[in-house]
């Protein structure tokens, strides 16, 4: 999307904000799921959340809605840096069969999509890995799509993690070890200049800027749920950098710049492989975050993990609004 595109904000209620914020304070969820990283991503106070409730009036289901806009029409879709969103669940504890677990899920998506906005052009969701029931969106017509990541289920041993990757992987990262440094930064600027370098070298329209950078390195500090990670040459030049996120139980590699002009040394491929083993040292799993471009595929599927699939919904008020997504896409 164009980088001239503005946030539209309307119709956000406070009180679900506070009350989300409450609801959270006791609970693990996936990083895209905190008020506080929707803040980051969003501007604070600048989503809403919606609830379904079972009927003793506990939350049973949650969606951050986040309106911005595309060629000046509103439009609801996923916050930046964050590749899942949507409906998120809370499972009762008497689910005893899968039966009743699809049951479940397709009456709570229900109720949670029946609150979306509809004076809206066009919805983009992308769920979470584990959310893997799109039924209730296909029923309400939306589009459907599978995309893919890649996920180490299992990070707790590096040198198990390096076993499993491609001898070829491996090499370039024993000699780009011979020639770099990694690092941490505590500078979200360097991360922003090698980001959006890597962004426009593949042509990549993008929203970033340098203060949403600011915003989300400021809040993974704040809340110990992230690192920036930077790979310099024996020159001392920083070719490469990262925001490595965290939740729980999971790593993110969630923005990976580098600079096309001198990178050629498969810094990059260093700097990942450190994260891994960093992130071992504090969750079970890695999550690459997913690409659907062929090159960055190859890459991700050269560190061993496993291919997981999730859900891309798309919902379109009419057929010129999805004529104009799919052209700007």
């Amino acid at each position: 999307m164009p980088k001239s595109e503005k946030t539209v904000i309307i119709d956000l209620k406070p009180n679900n904000r506070n009350t989300y914020r409450e609801w959270t304070k006791d609970r693990k969820l996936p990083l895209f799921f905190e008020p506080w990283w929707l803040d980051a991503v969003c501007g604070k106070d600048r989503w809403d959340i919606l609830f379904s409730v079972n009927g003793s009036g506990e939350i049973n289901g949650i969606c951050p809605v986040y309106k911005s806009s595309l060629k000046g029409l509103p439009v609801l879709r996923n916050p930046d840096f964050s590749p899942y969103s949507g409906v998120f669940l809370v499972y009762p504890a008497d689910l005893a069969t899968e039966q009743s677990k699809y049951s479940f899920e397709n009456k709570t998506s229900a109720v949670l999509l029946d609150q979306l906005p509809r004076d809206v052009a066009m919805i983009q969701i992308n769920l979470h890995p584990d959310m893997q029931n799109a039924y209730p969106f296909i029923w309400k017509q939306y589009h459907q799509t599978t995309r893919y990541t890649y996920r180490l289920e299992d990070i707790s041993d590096p040198d198990i993690i390096s076993k499993g990757m491609n001898q070829t992987l491996r090499r370039q990262i024993r000699q780009a070890a011979e020639m770099h440094q990694i690092s941490l930064t505590e500078d979200p600027g360097i991360i922003f200049d090698l980001l959006s370098k890597s962004l426009n070298k593949q042509h990549v329209r993008h929203r970033i800027s340098k203060e949403m950078i600011i915003r989300i390195s400021r809040a993974l500090h704040e809340n110990n749920q992230g690192k920036l990670l930077i790979a310099s040459n024996l020159k001392q030049e920083v070719v490469a950098s990262m925001i490595l996120a965290m939740d729980h139980d999971t790593a993110y590699c969630l923005a990976l710049g580098m600079d096309h002009e001198i990178e050629q040394t498969h810094a990059s491929k260093l700097l990942i492989y450190e994260s891994i083993r960093l992130a071992s040292t504090l969750v079970k799993r890695y999550d690459f975050e997913g690409s659907m471009i062929p090159n960055i595929e190859r890459i991700y599927r050269s560190f061993g993990g496993t291919r997981v699939a999730y859900h891309q919904l798309m919902w379109f008020k009419n057929r010129w609004i999805k004529a104009l997504w799919y052209f700007l896409k």
